[in-house]
């Protein structure tokens, strides 16, 4: 995934931030006036709300970034990336609500008023991103999100790559190509080693490529040592062959890098934390959604006999089999040995 390196995108990171921060800060103050003034006739002190109101984005933060919410891949794609968002809020405020029971403060704080903050909180972040993104997808394509990148290596390896960016990655706009031949005129350059290890110390890039081939691992060394401590960041291309499935990463093995094909769903990888979640906005989506389930109920009742609900089995990941309860809408009949497939 591609991080947002350059200045640029940097500073739209702390735009969209900032923006992510705002909401928050104002669907938190619309929960309390709306419920709290409004509902109850209660006029407390917005001091009273203040400090909880103001963790609560230093986690989303946190939050989105782990979950590759500020990628650049992502800022600039078609989706929003709704489950995501609200996947990270919902667990952003387990985390706030964990921290104030460990203070012993959570009583002290209406229960309606935080799932009534969150609600409004998923609306106005929502609305947040989208508006950011938008703005920055306009940028990029007006080619203003462009990180600076470096290439060093051979002549050879340095065209092929130079080609491959050109086609396939336009926000990457190569700043130099150096190469380890200094004397080679099959492709045009900026000079060696040492003319990349004055730009690295000017900083006149944000990414460094070297792409050598697996025959020079002394040459790999010798350019780590030199650009080594700069605060760019340094790719390692070492093969150009394209790979016959999409890479999700590495891990290494030893001193072996191996190429991650299939990574471990984050619903298995992290299973309590999946649990909570999913048990928390369940909970909150009965709540808010019970009004009108208890309409379609009493609707269904009037409508025919039977009862209100009925149960199917269904397969799940790994051909699992679950069970699933739906409002009933026809006559009443057992499945017997068939599981529906969707």
């Amino acid at each position: 995934r591609a991080r947002l390196s350059s200045p640029p995108l940097r500073m739209c990171t702390v735009f969209l931030t900032m923006g992510q921060a705002l909401a928050i800060l104002v669907a938190g103050a619309v929960a309390k006036f709306i419920y709290i003034d409004l509902l109850y006739n209660d006029f407390p002190s917005f001091l009273h709300f203040l400090p909880v109101i103001l963790v609560l984005p230093f986690i989303v933060c946190v939050a989105f970034h782990r979950m590759g919410l500020e990628d650049y891949d992502v800022l600039t794609g078609p989706s929003l990336n709704f489950g995501t968002i609200i996947g990270g809020l919902a667990l952003s405020f387990l985390i706030l609500l964990g921290g104030l029971y460990l203070l012993k403060t959570a009583e002290i704080y209406s229960r309606g008023w935080i799932i009534c903050w969150f609600a409004l909180s998923i609306v106005a972040v929502i609305t947040a991103r989208w508006l950011i993104t938008r703005w920055i997808r306009q940028m990029a394509n007006a080619g203003m999100l462009q990180t600076r990148t470096a290439l060093y290596g051979t002549a050879t390896q340095v065209s092929s790559l130079k080609s491959i960016i050109q086609k396939s990655s336009p926000h990457l706009s190569i700043s130099g190509i150096y190469v380890d031949d200094p004397d080679s005129s099959t492709v045009s350059h900026n000079g060696g080693l040492r003319e990349l290890q004055r730009s690295v110390a000017r900083g006149t890039c944000d990414r460094v490529i070297i792409c050598l081939p697996e025959l020079n691992p002394d040459e790999v060394v010798n350019v780590m040592n030199a650009i080594g401590s700069g605060s760019q960041e340094i790719l390692l291309c070492r093969d150009l062959k394209a790979a016959p499935v999409p890479p999700h990463g590495s891990r290494s093995i030893g001193n072996i890098r191996a190429d991650i094909v299939a990574p471990v769903p984050a619903s298995e990888n992290n299973i309590v934390l999946k649990r909570l979640l999913d048990v928390s906005v369940a909970i909150a989506a009965l709540i808010a959604l019970s009004p009108v389930m208890l309409l379609a109920a009493i609707a269904i009742k009037l409508d025919s006999r039977g009862p209100v609900f009925f149960r199917q089995r269904r397969y799940g990941r790994n051909d699992d089999i679950f069970s699933i309860f739906k409002f009933r809408y026809m006559t009443v009949t057992e499945d017997g040995a068939r599981i529906a497939q969707d």
